[in-house]
């Protein structure tokens, strides 16, 4: 899921990624990018979810999905308005997921890391579970911690163990002391990867 303080991360993000990496990596022609993943997110106190996003990049221990949404979006209080994308990272066994939210103009929304357990990457599916706390981050890099009062809940009914509330202050404290060199590893990477993205869907569209 991501570069945490326990486990390892990919040369590549511990380095941050050189221009025209993603050439030699993977995402390649547009072709590529209408291999489907599905993301398989199990939560504590709800039912499993279940998305289909476009594979952007695979590397060993690492996948970076996509997703565009044609409708309108909420993260707490912050609203996303339609035709928003997100970038998607995630880690083999990693701390959290990592989000980057843009909007239509490609405008940057903000940064969500999801705090989770499990990470398992796959040929054709990444799945994890969602340990309740969210930290957002600001485009200005302000960090907001989500979701204490569910996560409080979930607590109190039995649903998360003290191993797991354990690991959740861990990588609350890793995520809030690293975030801006975490963000600033994986930036480089966001324009090419949007650029093809928006190729690929000018594509298709071309086919309908």
């Amino acid at each position: 899921m991501s570069p945490n303080g326990c486990n390892p991360c990919p040369r590549s993000i511990q380095e941050g990624y050189r221009e025209g990496d993603l050439i030699d990596k993977t995402i390649g022609a547009s072709n590529n990018l209408m291999q489907k993943i599905e993301e398989i997110k199990r939560h504590k106190n709800k039912h499993e979810q279940r998305f289909l996003c476009d594979l952007a990049l695979r590397e060993q221990d690492h996948i970076v999905l996509i997703y565009h949404a044609s409708s309108a979006g909420r993260v707490a209080d912050i609203d996303i308005a339609p035709g928003s994308t997100t970038i998607a990272h995630y880690w083999q066994s990693g701390g959290y997921v990592l989000w980057r939210m843009f909007a239509a103009d490609r405008t940057h929304v903000g940064t969500l890391f999801h705090i989770c357990a499990n990470t398992d990457i796959q040929e054709t599916s990444v799945s994890y579970d969602d340990l309740i706390l969210d930290i957002w981050i600001t485009p200005q890099e302000i960090a907001r911690v989500l979701d204490e009062d569910e996560l409080a809940d979930a607590i109190k009914a039995g649903l998360v163990t003290n191993d797991e509330q354990s690991w959740i202050e861990k990588q609350k404290q890793i995520i809030l002391a690293d975030y801006s060199a975490i963000i600033d590893r994986i930036r480089t990477i966001e324009t090419e990867i949007l650029n093809r993205h928006d190729a690929h869907r000018a594509t298709m569209k071309d086919y309908e």
